[in-house]
């Protein structure tokens, strides 16, 4: 009687078993579907990302050949241009010598008739020593009287002061004017080392203070109030992020560059109409205002403006930080050259 009830007991048991068992193969069957399931959709958002930046590389490389096809066609009509300008200034140089060669030429037939207004005594004195005289003072001659003539040559022959004087003779011109006493410019003062180190100081402060404010580019900014329809500008995601939250392209310079090669409007970051101005254009860049007023609003794009987006200013903060680095160290460099060497006895 016993062993019966423990069979039955145990049958009991073994069904129980079975059944929890079966529970169990049923729930490992639909975990194992939904790890398949999950695995599946990873797997297809995977492949979704690689051809997203497939499609984005592609786009990348065909863009920067175009750019260098452009570049290297504009270096060549450069070129070109420079070569037909050398040309024509070669030609205006051929010209300018020719020119030249002839005003020397005429310049050079000049002393001649000089000579046929200015011949002197002395010119026609040298002619009875046996020398050359100018057809001009010959013609010049015979056409005067014989008598006349020959007696003017005697009187010059007799005086002998003629072979003295020069045919030209040069006056010395004295300047009467008053002269100005020349003013002396006093040199500016130069800066002591203590007035550089109290600027320095001074730019250090205001250095730190400014870089403290410094913009930066916030990764988390995940847009909450992004539409679902919104595209990206720069990776082309839809419905993800804002364009300057984009994470694929952070460069502002980069970005740029992809907005020029679309040929889109710099102001709106879309292929607005060129017909009419942008209404974005007026727009100031939030990053530009940010360091407008600042030590370092150099640091700011030298355009005619742009989408905060494609400002380069976040990209420059490690430029701020090295000036203030060389800033220190150079402050650093003058408070030792304001100590002098040490005067100290042992």
């Amino acid at each position: 009687m016993e062993d019966h009830k423990l069979d039955v007991r145990n049958e009991t048991v073994l069904e129980l078993i079975n059944r929890q068992k079966r529970l169990l193969e049923a729930q490992i069957r639909e975990m194992e579907a939904f790890l398949g399931r999950q695995e599946k959709a990873l797997n297809d958002e995977y492949a979704r990302v690689d051809d997203r930046v497939s499609t984005v590389m592609k786009r990348e490389f065909e863009l920067l050949h175009d750019r260098l096809d452009g570049r290297a066609n504009d270096q060549v009509e450069v070129l070109i241009d420079i070569l037909n300008a050398q040309k024509e200034e070669m030609q205006q140089l051929k010209q300018t010598i020719q020119r030249m060669e002839q005003s020397s030429n005429v310049e050079a037939a000049a002393p001649d008739d000089a000579i046929t207004v200015n011949v002197n005594a002395s010119r026609t004195q040298r002619s009875l020593s046996g020398e050359k005289v100018h057809l001009a003072a010959e013609q010049h001659s015979l056409n005067e009287e014989g008598e006349d003539y020959w007696s003017r040559q005697v009187n010059e022959v007799a005086d002998p002061s003629n072979d003295d004087e020069p045919a030209v003779k040069t006056r010395r011109v004295h300047d009467d004017s008053p002269r100005v006493p020349s003013s002396r410019v006093p040199s500016p003062r130069v800066p002591s080392i203590l007035d550089q180190i109290n600027d320095l100081e001074e730019e250090i402060t205001q250095m730190e203070r400014d870089l403290e404010y410094f913009p930066f580019r916030d990764p988390d900014d995940r847009c909450e109030s992004l539409l679902t329809t919104m595209r990206c500008a720069f990776c082309d995601a839809e419905g993800e992020h804002f364009s300057d939250a984009c994470l694929v392209f952070r460069s502002g310079d980069e970005r740029f560059d992809i907005i020029r090669a679309k040929d889109w409007c710099t102001f709106c970051i879309r292929d607005c109409s060129r017909n009419i101005p942008c209404r974005l254009r007026e727009r100031q860049c939030w990053y530009c205002t940010r360091v407008a007023d600042t030590v370092f609003s150099d640091l700011r794009p030298r355009d005619r403006g742009h989408h905060r987006s494609l400002c380069n200013v976040p990209d420059k903060r490690h430029l701020a930080r090295e000036r203030l680095f060389n800033a220190r160290e150079e402050l650093r460099r003058l408070r030792k050259k304001a100590e002098g060497p040490s005067t100290s006895r042992e």
